[in-house]
């Protein structure tokens, strides 16, 4: 039994590897094709296939350890597309960095590679449970992907002067929570469910792909910005609150 469990880890890693290569190489092309056009740096590509074998280095090994089905499936596919989406809008955040904005189409080029990440948010779950492939990995590799993504959007926000540098705190809120939870351990107590968590993260994702849009400028893009921040910080603040009384 032993030996068949760690064989089938085994084709689990390898169609995760498989997968993560295939996508880091369109997300290469893809980021090389945008270079020219908007006057980025020669190194647009590797930045982004950098971010993206940073970011998902670790999923083979821990789809083989927590995802029990017999293929990476589906759904874990969509979730790496995002990541790559994410990593090709982090490397986007690194020339806004060097002064290379490009310009308005730039803008819009990524505002909507933001809302295609965004659509593909609720296919892979979708797809999971009608597969019947959902798993504790799944689970966990598409909500660090959600808080990534969420963090190099605020990035860029700030960067574009779409809001103040608290826009931030937007990204940063996630990985606050994970340092607060090594040094206080009822906040390392599972949650419950909550819809009330989905649509506010969903609100949030939505707003700050909005405001990378030029047709949306301050104040406007800066008022939005506050409002998904302060439900955000409400959402983080009744799970505490939730946590610290269960403790």
């Amino acid at each position: 039994m032993a030996r068949a469990l760690s064989d089938s880890a085994r084709r689990v890693a390898l169609s995760a590897f498989f997968s993560a290569g295939a996508v880091a190489l369109f997300l290469t092309f893809a980021a090389a094709w945008l270079e020219k056009p908007f006057g980025f740096s020669s190194t647009f590509a590797y930045e982004a296939g950098g971010v993206f074998v940073l970011a998902g280095c670790f999923i083979p090994r821990k789809a083989a350890l927590f995802h029990p089905h017999k293929h990476f499936g589906l759904a874990n596919a969509l979730t790496m597309v995002r990541l790559a989406l994410a990593a090709l809008l982090a490397a986007f955040a690194i020339e806004l960095g060097r002064g290379n904005a490009g310009g308005d189409a730039a803008a819009w080029t990524f505002s909507g590679c933001a809302a295609v990440a965004l659509m593909l948010d609720g296919l892979d779950g979708i797809a999971a449970r009608r597969s019947g492939a959902a798993s504790v990995f799944g689970a966990r590799f598409d909500m660090e992907t959600d808080a990534f993504m969420i963090l190099v959007l605020s990035v860029i926000a700030f960067m574009l002067a779409k809001a103040g540098v608290w826009v931030i705190v937007s990204g940063l809120l996630r990985y606050l929570y994970v340092l607060a939870a090594m040094v206080m351990p009822a906040l390392a107590r599972p949650l419950a469910p909550a819809w009330r968590r989905k649509i506010i993260a969903a609100i949030q994702g939505t707003v700050l792909c909005a405001v990378l849009a030029p047709a949306i400028q301050p104040p406007v893009s800066a008022i939005a910005a506050a409002l998904a921040l302060a439900l955000l910080v409400y959402s983080f603040g009744a799970d505490i609150l939730a946590q610290v009384r269960g403790s």
